[in-house]
């Protein structure tokens, strides 16, 4: 009879990092918005972008546009997004 002996395997441990869900304050977006033409938001992905643009262009009825954007503030570089009203000297004006 053959017994086997298990020995442990050494596992380095890593720090796991949970990944954090932000989110996003749409009446504080559309208040902005109206108020001031825009805001930037920082560390938030494309997908997230595109979908805060989704929310905000079908709750005011107007075209909202996200661009990408690197934001210079006391010598550090945030990046994030811009949004604002598509203006109608682009082209695109209102939705109807």
């Amino acid at each position: 009879m053959v017994e086997e002996v298990l020995t442990p395997l050494k596992v380095e441990k890593k720090e796991l990092k949970p990944k954090l869900r932000r989110r996003v304050d749409y009446e504080a977006c559309l208040k902005m918005l109206y108020e001031h033409g825009g805001f930037f938001i920082q560390d938030i992905s494309r997908q997230t972008a595109w979908y805060v643009k989704k929310v905000l262009s079908r709750r005011t009825g107007r075209v909202v546009e996200a661009t990408p954007y690197a934001l210079r503030s006391k010598g550090r570089l945030l990046d994030g997004y811009l949004f604002g009203f598509v203006s109608s000297a682009n082209g695109f004006g209102e939705q109807s």
